[in-house]
């Protein structure tokens, strides 16, 4: 078990406990050793060094099993305590201290996860977790309001459409399911854990519209296998399956601009965004939405490079080139194709660059000024190869310190 304290001036969203990317804002942690065998009965006292500024103070319970799932049980939040700075604690006296109450009795909850229309999905580590959420009556009201807390009290990933939460503490809470795919599904039924087991079968999709659509090579019928579609506005993506068919599923009622960027090595990229029947200011989301049939282009070329420093013609490693153009002339959006970084001799290679089509690279590197190089249509024959330079930038320096009232006038700083 874990003493934790999460950044106090952002909420934990939700794609961040999908990614596992939370642990980013951890700014303290310190562990605790006790004897499993005789745990301690009285109060054990704690020091950790945490980040200045807001912190919410916690403690945590983790486990990672050999399959590569995250479980975490966390209680006793203390949320926005202000941490000084060392300037300040020269100024100042600060006490900062919280009792973290630990809970008196703990239980186990399980059960499945599937989809209600998408029958055919199998949620794994990498497509969900189950997030556990406290909720309590408020004075005489007989409907349940959620806690106010900075993290969820405990969540998993299910493995082959189960999952596994035990060490739970005692209470009443609802089940929030986030996806890669279906979005996010907040339960309203409250769960009450205790000595019972609880075993929770969760069916999401149960009020969804399906939003779907097939991909096609250009001039013809021929399904595009495997392209990865990213309905980009709402985080969600998906592929296209043997009969180039995708699908995605939203909630009845809720608001959609159909916006998707779509992928496949040796095709050309897309960005569609006008889809026919379908206002592009959006629409609310009360039957199945066909998008109809989308082409994709395999006429598509290489482009290589080597990127150098004007700075003695040497190669840069690691600057980011993006390949971004255009879908017709008129288009008011710009699509970014593929992303490469220069490996150790500078090289990126571009393998689905649209041919006879004006193209755009945009490079980046550190101490260097950002670059531009334009592919003209004439040019852009299907098998490139050049060389982009970049302008060495003049560095720039910053300065840190702390401002004090000057001693002897007050109405003077010091700068320090």
């Amino acid at each position: 078990m874990s003493i934790i304290a999460i950044d106090g001036n952002r909420n934990v969203t939700d794609e961040e406990l999908l990614k596992g990317s939370f642990m980013q804002y951890v700014v303290g942690m310190r562990d605790l050793f006790f004897d499993p065998f005789t745990p301690p009965t009285e109060n054990m006292p704690f020091e950790m060094p945490t980040r200045s500024g807001k912190a919410n103070i916690g403690m945590v319970f983790h486990r990672e099993d050999m399959s590569g799932v995250r479980t975490m049980v966390t209680w006793g939040w203390k949320p926005g305590l202000t941490v000084p700075t060392y300037e300040q604690l020269g100024t100042s006296t600060y006490s900062i201290g919280a009792t973290i109450d630990c809970p008196v009795a703990y239980g186990m909850i399980e059960g499945t996860l599937k989809h209600a229309v998408d029958t055919t999905a199998v949620f794994n580590q990498q497509d969900a977790v189950i997030a556990l959420y406290p909720v309590e009556l408020v004075g005489d009201a007989t409907a349940y309001t959620l806690k106010t807390v900075p993290f969820p009290t405990a969540f998993t990933s299910p493995v082959d459409g189960r999952w596994f939460i035990r060490n739970v503490p005692a209470g009443t809470y609802r089940i929030k399911v986030i996806t890669s795919k279906y979005g996010t599904q907040f339960f309203s039924r409250v769960v009450t854990i205790g000595a019972t087991p609880v075993v929770e079968e969760l069916a999401l999709g149960t009020s969804v519209k399906k939003i779907s659509g097939k991909v096609v090579l250009k001039g013809g019928t021929t399904p595009v296998v495997s392209a990865m579609v990213n309905m980009f506005q709402r985080q969600l993506a998906t592929s296209t399956d043997a009969s180039g068919t995708f699908s995605f599923y939203l909630p009845v009622g809720e608001f959609v601009i159909p916006s998707l960027e779509i992928q496949k090595s040796g095709f050309e990229p897309r960005k569609v965004l006008e889809f026919t029947g379908i206002a592009t200011s959006g629409v609310i989301l009360s039957a199945d939405l066909d998008l109809g049939t989308i082409e994709l282009s395999d006429a598509v070329g290489v482009f290589e490079a080597i990127v150098k420093s004007a700075d003695g013609n040497v190669p840069l490693i690691g600057a980011e080139v993006a390949m971004v153009f255009k879908e017709s002339p008129t288009a008011t959006v710009w699509t970014i194709g593929e992303v490469q970084v220069s490996d150790e001799t500078g090289r990126v290679q571009f393998n689905t660059v649209p041919v006879g089509r004006d193209i755009t690279f945009r490079a980046r590197a550190h101490y260097h000024a950002p670059f531009i190089y334009q592919l003209t249509a004439a040019a852009n024959t299907g098998e490139v190869s050049d060389v982009i330079t970049l302008q060495k930038a003049n560095p720039k320096v910053f300065y840190t310190g702390f401002v004090t009232q000057n001693e002897t006038d007050a109405t003077k700083l010091n700068l320090n």
